[in-house]
């Protein structure tokens, strides 16, 4: 699926758009838990598409100021970080209804 392009209208009903109701960083330790790793762009298409929307790009550095996610600079990208959750976010995670299923929230 190519991210980088305007989603189809069908995709943007309830249940592929991110409630503006939770918080950000709710939403980006769900994401996270759900994919197990996304680059910040790729953050921002999935959690905020409309360019509108509050800005992506600095959210998860409180979540990784509290050891729930870390990044690693991907080679030759020109430092384009690709966040993941960390053992103590998995934990966190690991009971909310998406993550269930996911093997890797149990560790």
């Amino acid at each position: 699926m190519d991210l980088t392009t305007t989603p189809p209208k069908e995709r943007t009903a309830a249940g592929f758009t991110p409630s503006p109701a939770e918080p950000l960083t709710h939403q980006l330790l769900a994401t996270l838990a759900q994919h197990r790793t996304a680059t910040t762009h790729q953050l921002h298409m999935l959690l905020r598409p409309d360019p509108s929307r509050q800005p992506v790009s600095q959210q998860p550095n409180q979540p990784h100021g509290e050891h729930l996610v870390d990044y690693v600079v991907l080679p030759q990208s020109h430092r384009t970080r690709a966040w993941y959750l960390t053992p103590k976010g998995a934990r966190l995670t690991r009971d909310w209804p998406h993550a269930a299923a996911h093997p890797w929230t149990a560790l």
